[in-house]
């Protein structure tokens, strides 16, 4: 038995030294033949341009396979081709290649790492949408598609070329490129870190990005990769990106030099986001809201986002656009669908109307009450307090078609108000109260203010817009009129000499609509006292008032009715 063990360990010592040899022969001759790779050149590139689908050249290569570096490559200038050979897709001035030598035992490519120093990257999307790197982001269905563990690149630059848009190409530079990319623990899942300049035409931009990448499963489209990073942006020129907004929204124009903190996690379809932004000198041009082209000094949003396939939703923690501030949030459903819901909300600070009046989306707020407002209302401080939207796009994109104009509602406070009715009239200031719109309903709600120097109170509202019958004003006002405006209503030029003094209150109470408005007015004159000249004399306490009738219509004011009663004479009759 001692000789058998004796002869199997003899055997074994002899089989592992054998191993050995020829693995150390192996070695010696697979680092030797690396050590002459240039006389593969030819071999090479065919083969590599064959994988890449891309003709594939360089100038100088070399190979090693050593115990502290493994088997790695090195090769200068490196040149691909586009596929169809009419220009460069990437050239490379030193590119270093590790592979894993255990990984090719067992027929697996796996890059260890990748340096890439000086590398210029084209990545174009034709007029079809179609990407020029769509191929290569594409997983090979025979596993063959290299594994790599580790990028870094130096002193890069690429090239962005977008010809989706139509009109002229949109391009970009992202220059002084690094970056560094490193798989974790060997799975599909990668830490990266970018900073690059961002070269915009006229402007540069900077970028930095910071964070995690899982690659998409195989056969779903790249953008559906998972991402955890954070991005920051400085100066970018955002007129620069306009043409994307154009594609899907009636925007004209958009400027401004942005700033951005902004995290992101999840994919395309479904992720989380939230962050800072800031914009400086802004210019926005959007007629199918707003009338002027908006100029801003500073843009200020901080938010949380949230989509998944189905809807998408932002909230606004503050939101401030030079002096105005505000809140809300927004939500879009039924994303998969023709006619998606939006839902939105604001809230706002104080805001002077003067200093944010190009700020209202005029466009977008039904036609009778906006060009009321737009006309009337002339200055004032006011508040959001409440500011809702909900409904089908479709249905918003045409505010005045019979019911959609009840898809809008708001509440505002107002004080210091000025409106002015006509040219000629003495202005309403001082107001303060509450305007609502609801249900296509414009109202003014425990109104105070002075009619020149006169105190009144009111409460009106404008109805029924958007349907095909004809627009309803309403009004209740009480005055208490002074000398000014009794001289004004009575009118000036005859009635200069008249003397008033005294408390009186006119009651009024209004309704119709613009081809005829109709009012009846009570005016109790028993506390006041007058005279006119040497004609007449009312002293004050004596029982006096006067009640009429009005249609009020576009060429015309018909008295209907009126009773002037100061006992013991009553004069009664009409006029127009």
């Amino acid at each position: 038995m001692a000789g058998k063990k004796r002869v199997i360990m003899i055997t074994g010592i002899v089989l592992v030294m054998a191993i050995v040899a020829i693995a150390v022969s192996a070695w010696f001759y697979a680092a030797n033949k690396l050590s002459h790779l240039d006389s593969y050149k030819e071999s090479i590139s065919k083969t590599v341009s064959e994988e890449l689908n891309r003709n594939v050249s360089y100038k100088t290569g070399s190979a090693a396979l050593t115990l502290r570096k493994g088997l790695y490559f090195r090769f200068t200038d490196v040149a691909v081709k586009e596929k169809d050979g009419s220009s460069d897709f990437v050239n490379v001035h030193d590119a270093f290649v590790r592979v894993s030598v255990l990984s090719l035992l067992i027929n697996r490519i796996v890059l260890s790492e990748i340096v890439l120093k000086e590398p210029h990257l084209s990545i174009k999307r034709d007029s079809a949408g179609e990407l020029n790197i769509a191929d290569l982001l594409i997983e090979r269905e025979d596993g063959r598609t290299p594994k790599i563990r580790k990028i870094i690149i130096e002193d890069g630059r690429v090239t962005l070329l977008d010809q989706a848009l139509g009109g002229d190409a949109t391009s970009m530079t992202l220059e002084n490129f690094d970056a560094s990319i490193d798989s974790i623990f060997s799975t599909n899942r990668y830490r990266f870190k970018i900073t690059t300049s961002v070269v915009e035409e006229n402007n540069k931009a900077q970028l930095a990005l910071d964070g995690y990448f899982r690659r998409a499963p195989s056969g779903e489209p790249f953008y559906e990769s998972q991402v955890r990073a954070s991005i920051q942006v400085n100066g970018s020129d955002l007129r620069h990106y306009s043409a994307y907004l154009k594609k899907y929204t009636p925007l004209e124009q958009m400027g401004g030099h942005l700033d951005a903190d902004v995290k992101f996690s999840g994919r395309f379809s479904d992720f989380k986001s939230n962050g800072s932004i800031r914009v400086k000198n802004g210019l926005l041009s959007y007629p199918a809201v707003f009338r002027d082209v908006l100029r801003p000094k500073m843009i200020a949003l901080d938010y949380d986002m949230a989509r998944d396939q189905q809807k998408i939703n932002i909230d606004v923690d503050h939101l401030a656009i030079d002096k105005f501030k505000a809140k809300g949030s927004f939500g879009m459903e039924d994303l998969d669908k023709d006619d998606p819901l939006l839902k939105a909300s604001a809230v706002t600070e104080i805001f002077i109307l003067r200093e944010v009046r190009s700020y209202v989306p005029w466009d977008i707020i039904p036609e009778p009450v906006g060009d009321f407002i737009d006309m009337h209302v002339k200055d004032g401080n006011f508040r959001l307090v409440e500011g809702t939207l909900n409904g089908r796009l479709s249905r918003i994109a045409d505010f005045n078609a019979r019911n959609n104009a009840d898809l809008l509602s708001i509440q505002a406070e107002v004080k210091k108000g000025v409106f002015e009715a006509h040219s000629s009239a003495p202005l309403f200031h001082d107001i303060n109260g509450i305007l609502e719109l609801k249900k296509r309903r414009f109202s003014l709600k425990n109104i105070n203010a002075r009619f020149g120097l006169s105190p009144l109170t009111m409460e009106g509202g404008i109805s029924d817009f958007g349907l095909s019958s004809p627009i309803i004003y309403t009004a209740e006002m009480k005055v208490r009129p002074v000398r000014n405006e009794v001289i004004w209503l009575l009118g000036e030029e005859n009635f200069r000499e008249l003397n008033f003094k005294g408390p009186s209150t006119v009651v009024l109470s209004g309704k119709g609509t613009d081809e005829a408005f109709r009012i009846n007015a009570l005016w109790d004159l028993t506390n006041a006292a007058y005279s006119y000249s040497n004609v007449f004399e009312k002293p004050a306490a004596r029982k006096n008032r006067l009640a009429a009738g009005l249609i009020i219509s576009p060429d015309a004011v018909n008295i209907s009715s009126f009773d002037y009663a100061l006992s013991p004479a009553s004069i009664k009759g009409s006029m127009m």
